[in-house]
């Protein structure tokens, strides 16, 4: 007998895939705006990488030792101080808080098809497909409307 989907739990891990690649864009802006040298510009593209690499094999401890659902809310948390940081237009800043995306993305990386597996046991493919999906197309979306958002919004301030 299949098991019927559970809705909240599949709006949960949609909510998550949206926020795990659209953190990670506009480099380019970020660069010109503060005037970034090449190999910094290079270093905001690698920090997640690096993060990713030291995070993963850590995670399934933090998962057993806090739950995953536990560990996935608190790299939501700390995705959230890393979005704030990254925001403020100093190096230091940017710096810290690509580092904390990285490690939030890469614990709901390596997590979430866990919880695919465990909670849709006879539909995994699906969820994982539309977990993908909304993960990949957010990142496009972001892509594609972050620099006329960024050059409408340099207009305005320009006119105030």
């Amino acid at each position: 007998m299949e098991r019927k989907i559970n809705s909240a739990l599949l709006l949960g891990i949609i909510f998550v895939a949206i926020n795990l690649r659209s953190p990670i864009t506009l480099v380019g802006i970020i660069s010109e705006k503060l005037s970034l040298s090449g190999g910094q510009a290079e270093l905001i593209t690698t920090i997640p990488l690096i993060v990713f690499a030291i995070i993963s094999p850590i995670e399934p401890k933090l998962a057993n030792k806090w739950t995953i659902e536990r560990t996935i809310f608190g790299a939501l948390m700390v995705l959230i101080v890393g979005m704030f940081l990254k925001a403020i237009p100093q190096l230091v800043f940017l710096f810290l808080g690509t580092t904390l995306l990285g490690a939030a993305i890469a614990i709901c990386n390596v997590l979430i098809p866990g919880i695919v597996k465990k909670e849709f046991p006879d539909k995994s493919g699906l969820v994982t497909g539309i977990y993908s999906v909304s993960m990949n197309l957010t990142r496009a979306i972001a892509s594609g409307i972050s620099i006329p958002l960024v050059k409408k919004c340099v207009l305005i301030g320009t006119l105030l």
